[in-house]
């Protein structure tokens, strides 16, 4: 709802309200900084954490502080992201001894991965699109090692291609739960996406760094306009 946030530092995770009142320290294992999610339906965190010389996908409960490891033993792993209903975890990881990144998803009643990815290049970054039924991710199947945006998940037989990248670009991604379109910026080009596979170009930008500080956000939840 907006009245707290997460800051995650290399051993704990802070917990404030929006306006710097009540900080509460939660004790992790070292994890990845850039690697949190907080999930509203689930009331607990995600986190990228280590294990020894291994990295794992964890979770952390807000109200008792307790960490849970979920999937552990991974060469690399990163961007864990809850699914809307906070029933699922979508992450990428390497796995031991590979070495190529793949997409997997963790189902908190069944938690053993199940990789939506696997192919000899790697994809990275999964983002839940809508409802929770597709992912978008990035990954460098194109030619020549091209990045491409994808739209694929659970409910997709096949990836679609949406929208190929420049080299050294970092797209953002916002695609609201209840919309069946999202927003993407690579660069200084801002695109519609849609789950039948299209990327409309909506504008660019004056400057490249202008549309990299945040993604483009629609003005209404269900994504009705931006």
């Amino acid at each position: 709802d907006g009245a707290r946030l997460a800051l995650l530092g290399m051993h704990a995770a802070v917990l404030v309200n929006a306006d710097g009142s009540e900080a509460r320290r939660l004790h992790v294992s070292q994890a990845d900084k850039a690697a949190l999610d907080w999930s509203r339906a689930s009331g607990a965190l995600a986190i990228t954490s280590v294990q020894g010389r291994a990295l794992a996908i964890s979770t952390v409960d807000v109200a008792s502080g307790k960490e849970t490891i979920l999937s552990g033993g991974w060469a690399n792993a990163g961007h864990a992201r809850w699914s809307p209903d906070g029933r699922s975890i979508a992450f990428h990881a390497v796995a031991p001894g590979g070495a190529t990144s793949d997409i997997y998803l963790l189902n908190l009643e069944h938690p053993e991965p199940r990789p939506l990815t696997e192919a000899s290049h790697s994809s990275w970054s999964p983002r839940w699109a809508g409802d929770g039924s597709s992912l978008l991710f990035l990954t460098n199947a194109g030619a020549a090692g091209a990045l491409q945006l994808y739209l694929g998940g659970p409910d997709i037989e096949t990836c679609l291609p949406l929208l190929r990248v420049r080299q050294g670009t970092a797209p953002r991604f916002n695609w609201p739960a209840g919309s069946d379109a999202g927003l993407t910026v690579s660069g200084k080009d801002v695109w519609l996406l849609t789950r039948s596979g299209e990327a409309k170009h909506l504008l660019t930008t004056a400057h490249p760094t202008w549309a990299s500080l945040a993604p483009p956000q629609w003005a209404q939840a269900d994504g009705s306009s931006t």
